[in-house]
């Protein structure tokens, strides 16, 4: 990094800005229309290919002559000159005034070798055409005339005045410090990011947590003080295929005690068509266990090892009836490994003591693959592989996003004109990443629970943001470049202009996910902790490295010779022409290329708009209708399956297990139940008096279901199972199968206790019942059950804290009910459908909240970012036109259907018929950020062009003109990587895929092409930019000042003189100054 203040670099600098100088004077004096030159004008113009007269050679040795002389009058000017005032390097180090003497020494050394190439080519042999025009484009490297200020533009019109603080920033970069800090800053974050992501991933939650100050966050922080981890259960499903034909079964569905002439003199007899299969399989699943799970305690549930008064009583929980004995199970309940509890995310996160889990799992997988019989089949399902096949889709979607890029970075590729430039894009995107994985590691563990779909949030933000921002500075950069500026005023310029464009969308954003902060969820307010920070560091990062990276290497990523795809500019091949950093391009004629461009299609779009300004309004407001009447049937689902992809096995297993057996085995609703004591729990009084409660508890829910709209479910007794009650019976007074009690026989067997160890903790103060719900628990029935249930329990008002803020002490949550005169203790319905119940109503509650927040943000950044009043209200009915638009079509896709006649899974209705919760509460921060992103872009174009005199129409239509195309590239950049989402094999992916491509479509050619144009329409000119006032017009360009115009020859001379003019700056490079005097 520091080989550029190296002394052969100073002299290359040296050298160059001498040539520079030099040849601006020689192409001045040659360009000189006189009569003894008139071949050399003809051969110029491609008239005269041959060679060139005797006359032309004289005239140019005349002319060199001349020159030789202004030249050596305007060194000894300036060196004077510079002697007399005072220099930047007046208050620099000693070392640094030696060094600055020694180039202005040896500086007449260095204009002698360039005057000597010249006058040797002038006295030579003349040159053909081709080479007179090449060296004429070699010579033209840099503006003909006075340079100008920065800022100005042709004819002294101000278009881009530069601020001094981007001036004095950039003339800190092109030192090597300051640069150099922030390469190895912005490197050193991107590896440290990259080495902590998979530590990273170790921590985060998979699962969707409980809203702050709800009941479900209060039985969970109950459930986490009184009980171990929630256990893993492994379950193996096992089926009779339709190859064993209808009337097989695995066991009798009809298998019922009879008596016996020998004791216990009853018997019980279930064997089926299958049986001996069936239980086959359970000695091999019994013998794979084993060897895996000596480290581990365990529980297997098989019902070929129970004894058969056991049997009778499992025999409706193993193999439901209702399926005719063609369905059963085996479960394997997993207490801990190694000392360690087992729990749900232990495998995923690869937690050593964990092992024995996975190999496990790995071993039913391969006997399950091994299995030739076809008229039985097993299908393994557990938490564990939820969790990985939810991991796995997550993964599966990143990947297809960065595939997506690739197109992407194809059609940035074509918006750049140069390869080379993709190298900043993709530097851009790795340390904004690795920087924000880098900030989310701590607070994931001091500040908030980080979900796992935290990562891909920011990964696709950071994305996004990065790829937008660095089309916008480097599209003007070289834009700039291409009007022939040097590089630094071509910075200078863009970060001037695209720099607010970047600071202004980037607050802005960031704002946008700070207000998702009052969402009382963890699982979101992760997600837009990570993505506000995602937006930071992409506006850091696009302001500081990609500035750096330019003037580092500026001949390499300004080479653009056939899209830069050769050696200009690297240590293999020649030098890049007209590329330092105080040279400039051929420019074109800006006056003539104004008059001769044809008009893009945005514009003649936005002109046609302005002209039907009313037509077009009202036909956006009805457009806006029907989705607006669909939106108002939006319904959500509150399922563990959208997060599941939709082809892999576990999904299917999940659902087939929750149909089977029902959720009380893959979703269960618990009641937690604390009693005051050891010894009230062991008592036989408290069991009685619990097991009364639950049964009244039946009878209230049932009420309850009627009142509020339900009145055809029925609660049952017999929906609640614990160490007090089963099948509708209080175990205190037996368990009777018949006529007979067969509760000592469950005792005997060691069923009980192991049923106790279970449900129970271990210090015997607290127990679990599960409770039965006949309806889908995650339908309006359901959730109106739920309520019922909580509604229902024998318990005071529950204290509650103001929402947002996180309990701390679940004691205000224990409420003790009291039941036939005898205190139970603290009640708490407690399982994953009520959090993820609690969590949907109270995120959707708040939205409004946020929606409001996100428009006061709107208003006061745009407002004070523009100055002007109806900026940002136009800004907001453009982007609440959009939200409106997008939601109202994902209701239409993902739950009327009206795209399945496609036959596309990712755009066909799942789950329910409803859009997963989670989706637009995500969906909807990121779409304001990318419309806001685009709005801003343009507007700042129309500032622009507005504080140059022009009209407010005519200001968005040359805005339109200038900027269309590339806010077109970009909407296309995000389509491509958003749109892989939709390519994705879950459900809530498909689901904010399809949001977020609709919403940046619709923002990049209807609210930018159309939209904003007819609003700016409808109101007077000068109320758009009210309270601003426009700047007075300035004089037209003056075409006798255009470089590509001749000059007389008396002018040439006084140009000549007022290009010699430079000053020495810091480090040595010569810079040009029109305004400095001789």
């Amino acid at each position: 990094f520091f080989f550029l203040d190296s002394a052969s670099a100073r002299q290359g600098r040296r050298r160059r800005a001498a040539q520079t100088v030099f040849r601006q004077a020689f192409v001045d004096m040659i360009d000189a229309p006189s009569s003894a030159g008139s071949a050399q004008a003809k051969q110029r113009s491609g008239r005269k290919a041959e060679g060139a007269s005797p006359g032309s050679r004289v005239c140019k040795s005349f002319s060199l002559q001349r020159l030789r002389s202004v030249l050596h009058a305007s060194m000894v000017s300036t060196r004077q000159a510079s002697e007399v005032r005072p220099t930047r390097a007046a208050s620099a180090s000693p070392d640094l005034l030696r060094s600055t003497d020694r180039e202005r020494a040896n500086s007449g050394e260095a204009a002698d070798t360039v005057f000597d190439k010249l006058s040797r080519w002038g006295t030579g042999d003349a040159p053909s055409h081709q080479s007179t025009r090449s060296f004429h484009k070699e010579a033209s490297g840099i503006e003909r005339g006075p340079a100008r200020p920065r800022g100005e533009a042709n004819g002294g019109h101000t278009l881009h005045p530069v601020p001094e603080s981007i001036v004095t920033y950039v003339r800190l970069l092109r030192g090597c410090p300051l640069r150099s800090f922030f390469i190895l800053l912005w490197f050193t974050f991107m590896l440290s990011g990259a080495s902590i992501y998979f530590p990273l991933t170790r921590i985060l939650k998979i699962s969707v947590e409980p809203p702050y100050g709800s009941e479900s966050e209060a039985a969970k922080t109950t459930y986490a003080l009184n009980f171990p981890p929630e256990p893993v259960t492994l379950v193996a499903l096992i089926s009779a295929t339709e190859k064993a034909g209808a009337n097989a079964t695995l066991i009798n569905p009809d298998a019922a005690m009879y008596p016996t002439l020998y004791p216990p003199f009853f018997g019980y007899d279930p064997t089926g068509s299958l049986t001996a299969e069936t239980e086959a399989i359970s000695i091999d699943l019994k013998r794979l266990v084993k060897p895996h799970l000596h480290r581990c305690e365990f529980n297997f549930y098989s019902f070929f090892d129970m004894p058969f008064e056991v049997q009778m009583v499992a025999h409706e929980f193993l193999f439901p009836s209702r399926w005719n004995g063609r369905e059963g199970m085996i479960a394997v309940h997993l207490v801990s490994c190694d000392g360690h509890a087992v729990y749900k995310e232990c495998v995923y996160k690869q937690e050593p003591f964990c092992e024995p889990v996975a190999q496990l799992l790995d071993d039913w997988a391969a006997y399950r693959d091994a299995r030739v019989d076809d008229k039985v089949s097993v299908t393994f399902v557990s938490y564990p592989v939820v969790y990985e096949d939810i991991i796995l889709g997550i993964e599966w979607g990143m990947a297809l996003s960065t595939v997506a890029t690739a197109l992407a970075f194809i059609v940035l590729a074509v918006m750049l004109r140069n390869i080379r430039q993709l190298a900043l894009v993709l530097a851009n995107i790795l340390c904004a990443i690795g920087t924000t994985l880098l900030i989310m590691y701590p607070i994931s563990y001091y500040v908030m629970d980080v979900n796992v779909c935290a990562p891909a949030m920011l990964v696709a933000v950071a994305l996004a943001m990065s790829i937008d921002y660095s089309l916008f500075l480097l599209t003007r950069f070289n834009e700039e470049r291409a009007n022939g500026r040097p590089i630094t005023t071509a910075l200078e310029i863009a970060l001037a202009t695209q720099g607010h464009t970047i600071i202004v969308s980037g607050a802005t954003l960031a704002l946008c996910f700070t207000s998702m902060l009052v969402l009382p969820t963890s699982t979101i307010t992760s997600m837009a902790a990570g993505a506000a920070t995602a937006v930071l560091q992409s506006v850091l990062v696009s302001l500081s490295l990609t500035p750096s990276l330019l003037l580092t290497l500026p001949r390499f990523f300004t080479s653009n010779r056939r899209l830069g795809l050769t050696l200009d500019g690297t240590w293999l091949g020649g030098p890049a022409r007209g590329v330092s950093m105080g040279e400039t391009l051929p420019a074109v004629n800006a006056f003539a290329a104004a008059m001769q461009r044809k008009e893009s299609l945005w514009a003649a779009l936005g002109r046609f708009s302005q002209g039907s300004a009313k037509s077009m309004a009202l036909l956006l407001l009805l457009v806006a209708v029907p989705f607006a009447a669909a939106l108002t049937h939006f319904t959500y689902v509150e399922d563990l399956t959208p997060l599941m992809q939709s082809t892999h096995p576990a999904t299917d297993a999940f659902i087939k297990l929750g149909d089977t057996f029902g959720q009380d085995l893959s979703t269960p609703v618990m009641l937690l139940i604390l009693a005051p004591s050891k010894e009230a729990m062991a008592s036989r009084e408290w069991s009685l008096a619990t097991c009364h409660m639950l049964v009244q508890l039946a009878a209230d829910v049932t009420a309850e279901m009627a009142r509020v709209g339900y009145p055809e479910y029925k609660m049952e007794a017999r929906d609640l199972s614990g160490l007090m009650i089963f099948n509708g019976n209080c175990l205190t007074d037996g368990l009777h199968w018949g006529f007979i009690d067969v509760m000592p026989a469950v005792h005997m067997s060691g069923a009980y206790d192991m049923v106790a160890d279970l449900l129970s903790n271990r210090e015997q103060t607290a127990t679990q019942v599960v409770v039965h719900c006949r309806a889908n628990l995650f339908s309006a029935m359901g959730e109106a059950w739920m309520r019922a249930v909580r509604a229902s329990l024998p318990r005071p008002p529950v204290l509650r804290q103001p929402l947002g803020a996180r309990q701390a002490d679940p004691s205000e949550y224990a409420p003790y009910g009291v039941y036939d005169g005898v205190q139970i203790g603290a009640l708490h319905l407690y399982g994953m459908p009520l959090e993820q119940m609690d969590g949907a109503q109270f995120t959707l509650r708040r939205m409004p909240l946020v929606a409001l927040a996100i428009a006061l943000i709107v208003c006061v950044v745009l407002g004070g970012s523009f100055g002007t009043v109806l900026i940002p209200v136009r800004a907001v009915i453009c982007i609440a036109w959009m939200l409106i638009v997008t939601f109202g079509a994902s209701v239409m896709v993902f739950q009327f259907g009206y795209l399945r006649f496609l036959g596309l899974d990712a755009l066909a209705p799942a789950s329910g018929q409803a859009l997963f919760w989670i989706s637009p509460s995500v969906a909807i921060a990121v779409l304001v950020g990318l419309g806001l992103d685009y709005d801003i872009f343009l507007m700042d174009s129309v500032m622009e062009h507005w504080n140059m005199g022009k009209g407010g129409r005519a200001a968005v239509i040359e805005a339109l003109d200038q900027a269309g195309t590339i806010i077109s590239a970009a909407g296309i950049i995000m389509f491509l990587a958003f749109g892989a989402l939709g390519a994705s094999t879950t459900p809530v992916l498909n689901q904010l895929g399809f949001m977020l491509c609709s919403g940046v479509l619709l923002d990049c050619f209807i609210t930018t092409k159309v939209t904003i144009p007819c609003l700016m329409a409808l109101v007077p000119d000068d109320a758009n930019f009210w309270p601003l006032q426009q700047p007075p017009p300035a004089p037209p360009p003056n075409p006798l000042s255009m470089r590509d115009l001749a000059l007389s020859p008396s002018s040439r001379i006084s140009s000549i003189r007022r290009s010699l003019s430079w000053r020495w700056k810091y480090g040595g490079a010569l810079e040009f100054n029109s305004t400095a005097p001789f």
